[in-house]
């Protein structure tokens, strides 16, 4: 927390900033290095408000939160101030009103009104804080995490998965929304150091699948069962103590899926497949490799209407920027190393079906011989999670997306099964599902 608070007193004073306000959650949460439970669903954040200034660090919020020793040790090294959470107001104005050589570095996009309209136009330093790119490229300590975090999610859902196969496929059972999206939730609980859900799940059955951010309800008048006969988009993801996950698979137990929806699903796996192995030059914006991810859809005359990928917190809010990889080019921050981001292209036909396939990537130097001063990056997988083979139609896709998804599945093998028990429903159905491609069916 010390080195964090020093950086942003260097830029201050590059600035020429007496104060610097972080009034985002996750901002104030990565800055003190803590986490709160309780505030905010599926988001490890308290409300609170930071201030900095040359000489101190105040922190604005309930006096409950900062009670435990341990909390109170963590502070008092830099040391942190405690300041009741509606002062924080009252504090920016008067020290804007203390001298005309006050200036406040604030975020207008990430403040309220009421903060940015005690500070003169003249002492406003409308920047993105100096907390924003910290967070947004992990550490190694963070990034140890993640990939933890992505091995144990691997194993809850393997666990998941072999459940519900037999529930739909031996038990011939008809399955509520509601009923999978407890059911999963319990396998990552099992997990060791699982706090919640990283946000409420989406599994959406048939058309409910075409709805982007479904939520199932019970009583809901859209409510739905998962047969042999529907398919099922299931979007979701575990906070951990060390890390955050979201991953979305599209599965359909049925024998014949429609032609329709499986030349979909593979031109969506095709997208994704793109976006992942693509290697590109440092000071790249998120929005110039968009476009890999929705090729394959556009020669079909298809499109889906959402970003292609989002920045993910380590341990924090599931959803973080300042990055994407998105049509909007008007978000031109480049990717760097460091940086998690989501890969998830997707097709939707309202009243009909949602295919959409999430995982998550660590971007990474690429090495290699430099072929000038430039320096490139690449994408390493996260999210450990088998694609469903037998809804892929192979004659669409390349040998080399084929190598791609073999070697995706020897790792996702490789990584998981060490955590089943040998025999187990869950590691048979794992290595069932990492099996080899059978390309003479192409």
């Amino acid at each position: 927390m010390s080195e964090k608070v020093e950086i942003i007193r260097k830029e201050m004073s590059t600035k020429r900033a007496t104060m610097a306000v972080f009034s985002t959650l996750d901002d104030v949460a990565y800055l003190l290095n803590v986490r709160a439970m309780g505030d905010i669903d599926t988001c490890p954040v308290g409300i609170a408000y930071v201030t900095v200034t040359a000489d101190e660090v105040n922190l604005y919020c309930d006096s409950a939160k900062v009670e435990s020793k341990e909390v109170q040790e963590h502070f008092a090294a830099v040391p942190v101030n405690y300041r009741a959470y509606d002062q924080i107001v009252t504090d920016i104005q008067q020290h804007c009103e203390a001298g005309k050589d006050k200036r406040v570095w604030l975020d207008k996009t990430r403040a309220n009104y009421a903060i940015s309209s005690v500070i003169g136009e003249k002492q406003l330093i409308d920047k993105q804080n100096a907390v924003t790119p910290m967070k947004a490229c992990k550490n190694e300590a963070e990034l140890r995490g993640m990939r933890r975090a992505h091995v144990v999610d691997g194993a809850a859902m393997a666990h998941f998965m072999a459940w519900l196969e037999d529930a739909i496929v031996v038990q011939k059972r008809k399955v509520s929304e509601v009923e999978i999206d407890e059911v999963l939730t319990g396998f990552r609980a099992q997990q060791p150091g699982f706090v919640e859900v990283s946000f409420p799940t989406i599994a959406g059955v048939g058309s409910n699948g075409a709805i982007v951010h479904y939520k199932a309800e019970a009583g809901s008048e859209l409510l739905q069962y998962l047969d042999c006969e529907k398919p099922i988009l299931i979007d979701s993801g575990g906070q951990y103590l060390y890390g955050t996950t979201d991953v979305t698979r599209t599965w359909h137990f049925g024998k014949q899926p429609s032609k329709e929806f499986c030349e979909a699903y593979t031109r969506v796996l095709k997208g994704n497949i793109a976006v992942d192995s693509q290697i590109f030059p440092e000071n790249t914006p998120g929005f110039v490799l968009d476009v890999f991810a929705r090729q394959h859809l556009w020669l079909n005359h298809q499109d889906y209407g959402h970003g292609t990928g989002h920045g993910v917190g380590a341990a924090l809010n599931v959803h973080e920027g300042p990055m994407s990889i998105s049509p909007r080019w008007g978000n031109q921050e480049v990717l760097k190393q460091g940086m998690v981001v989501s890969n998830e292209p997707g097709y939707y036909e309202d009243n009909n079906f949602g295919v959409r396939i999430e995982n998550l990537l660590e971007i990474q130097n690429a090495v290699g011989d430099s072929k000038g001063e430039k320096k490139y990056l690449k994408f390493e997988k996260l999210t450990l999670i088998p694609i469903q083979m037998n809804l892929i139609i192979l004659e669409l896709m390349s040998g080399q997306e084929l190598d791609w998804l073999d070697a995706y599945h020897e790792l996702v093998r490789d990584k998981v099964m060490p955590l089943l028990e040998p025999g187990s429903a869950a590691a048979v159905w794992l290595e069932k599902s990492c099996q080899p491609i059978d390309r003479s069916a192409k």
